[in-house]
């Protein structure tokens, strides 16, 4: 039996031109903990955000000897919830520049929420988390409610919501990017990049501590 209460998937461009990886975000019957993953990978990497208040993103327990040298910590980043306001938090993002959108013919396009991308800039998708005794969902801007979702254990639910940043420019990646491609090239010589390859890109706010991450395009 399913330990899944709920699951939303969501992707931004168009399914049959340039798009974005497929998201995935899901609650559980049990507890109040939240999960947010590319479709794809959920089995492996995932950002957890647990009741606890304790956010993690890394490499999942079931396959840790697979992807993690002995005495390395599976887990990429550690933070813990931030501050709430009338019951609710952005719990994580994902951030989508449009520049970045790339024809990907094998992507999940069934079941999946397709988001508008615009002409220029980034969309993003935030999930919100709220209590069970959170108030009326009035966080501004947000465009508009991707979809909401139960959550399990002491109760709430989920937001996921769309807000854009049109004056989003990539130059703020470009070093970071680089380096990243480089460090794939260096450890993986045997794959080899191409448009359909993704990877993803961890950010933070310095001031209130919340984590996203950046959908990315290889072949930049």
């Amino acid at each position: 039996m399913s330990s899944e209460l709920d699951r939303l998937r969501f992707a931004v461009g168009d399914p049959d031109g340039a798009r974005s990886s497929t998201w995935r975000v899901w609650t559980v019957k049990k507890s109040a903990d939240v999960y947010v993953a590319v479709r794809t990978i959920a089995g492996i990497e995932k950002v957890s955000l647990h009741e606890s208040g304790n956010y993690a993103y890394g490499v999942t327990e079931q396959v840790r000897a697979h992807f993690v040298e002995d005495g390395e910590s599976r887990l990429h980043d550690t933070w813990t919830r931030p501050d709430s306001d009338h019951g609710w938090h952005r719990g994580f993002a994902i951030r989508f520049p449009i520049e970045d959108l790339r024809p990907l013919p094998d992507e999940e396009r069934n079941g999946v929420a397709f988001v508008a991308p615009g002409e220029v800039g980034a969309v993003q998708i935030s999930i919100f988390i709220g209590t069970s005794a959170a108030s009326k969902f009035e966080v501004t801007p947000v465009e508009n409610e991707l979809g909401r979702l139960r959550i399990g254990g002491a109760g709430g639910q989920v937001v996921a919501a769309v807000q854009r940043n049109p004056d989003f420019t990539s130059d703020v990646l470009t070093g970071k990017r680089d380096w990243a491609i480089g460090k794939i090239r260096a450890e993986r010589p045997d794959i080899k990049l191409s448009p359909t390859m993704r990877m993803g890109m961890l950010g933070s706010d310095q001031a209130t501590g919340e984590r996203f991450l950046y959908d990315l395009s290889c072949d930049i």
